[in-house]
Order: C-alpha cells, then sequence, then structure tokens
C-alpha cells in the first residue's frame, strides 16, 4: 500500500518530517507541487524524553539543533536517530551533523535537488520500508 507506482517511477522531490501527536512521519513530495505520501517514521511513548527532544525543531522554525541531554542522560545521537527511524539515507537528507548529545537539523523540510550524497534506490527502499499511512495530502508549507 506505499504508493507502489512512485516509488517505482520516481525519485522524491522533497522529503519533510512531520511531528503529529506523537507520531514522526515522513511526507515525500514526488514532484514539484505533485502528489505527496505519508509514512509513519516513529511512534513515541507520550511524554516520553525522545519525544521532548525532537519537539523544538517543530515548535520554532529557526530551532536546528537538539539536545538529547536536556531531558535524558546517556542519550547517544545516532542511537536516537536510529530509534526514531532516522537512519542511512533519512540521516544523510535531514542531518547536517551532530556530536554525542547534539544533532542539527538541515530543517524539516529538505529539497532532493541540491547535489548531497544520498543514494536514490536505497532512499526508495528505505521509503517502502515504512508504513504507509495516506497519500494526496494538500500541498505542504
Amino acid at each position: 500500500e506505499s504508493t507502489p507506482s512512485l516509488l517505482q517511477s520516481n525519485k522524491p522531490y522533497a522529503l519533510e518530517l512531520r511531528l503529529n501527536h506523537n507520531q514522526l512521519q515522513l511526507i515525500v513530495e514526488w514532484s514539484q507541487g505533485g502528489e505527496i505520501s505519508c509514512y509513519l517514521l516513529h511512534k513515541f511513548n507520550e511524554n516520553s524524553a525522545q519525544l521532548a527532544n525532537i519537539q523544538p525543531i517543530f515548535a520554532n522554525e529557526s530551532t536546528k539543533t537538539i539536545s538529547l541531554s536536556e531531558n535524558s542522560s546517556g542519550n547517544n545521537a545516532v542511537k536516537y536517530l536510529e530509534r526514531i527511524g532516522l537512519k542511512g539515507e533519512f540521516v544523510k537528507a535531514f542531518v547536517e551533523k551532530y556530536s554525542t548529545e547534539e544533532i542539527t537539523f538541515y530543517g524539516i523540510r529538505v529539497e532532493l535537488t541540491r547535489p548531497k550524497s544520498i543514494n536514490q534506490s536505497e532512499l526508495l527502499k528505505q521509503i517502502q520500508d515504512l508504513r504507509f499511512i495516506e497519500g494526496s495530502l494538500s500541498k505542504l508549507r
């Protein structure tokens, strides 16, 4: 149910992270202004430190860096990103840099038009492995 025709014939134009209550979702814009699909990346436990850690980038557009030590100790950026579903090509797309306890994002929306070291076929495989939520959403931002 993951909009297979789009997955086989396209490379995404843009990716966006969306926080919908306690769900971290990946929005895929298949072409500029075109069809959009929504996938589930991760479901947080209500009021969890993991959820509290990522909320600032959704609360304020100018916030690009999150600190993992603010809400829990002993967190590690690589493990945190993996736990919330941001791994492989998703990390390359969204994460500018990270240290042990801080993660700096390019932003919650990234256009894949600028050159990056993203492997398109691997990216599509990762998208295909996610749970499809819905397609043809209204235009993003």
